[in-house]
């Protein structure tokens, strides 16, 4: 019996002297405090960037002087000739390079 418990003696003071999992627990706790004191700034800074984006856009489409809408398609030409060839006396179209 007295040979027992000087063994789980000795286990007890190997276990107690052993600091890896004491060492892991507080690296544990130092990122769950992190985590917890960084989230809120986070979630602030968010709202900051979302509000920069969204007075940026309003300047630039006051500036351009149109809404957010995407412009119109041109439409066809009055000839329906893709490269033009209205009423100007141009000729519209393709230039020849032979001339």
């Amino acid at each position: 019996m007295r040979t027992a418990l000087i063994s789980l003696k000795q286990k007890i003071k190997r276990l107690l002297a052993n600091c890896q999992g004491q060492t892991m627990l507080e690296y544990a706790m130092l990122a769950g405090f992190l985590a917890v004191a960084v989230a809120p700034l986070l979630v602030g800074t968010g709202q900051n960037i979302k509000s920069v984006y969204l007075n940026t856009n309003t300047v630039l489409d006051s500036a351009s002087g149109s809404s957010s809408s995407p412009p119109a398609s041109p439409g066809p030409t009055p000839s329906g000739n893709p490269n033009g060839g209205g009423n100007d006396g141009s000729g519209g179209g393709k230039k020849n390079k032979n001339k």
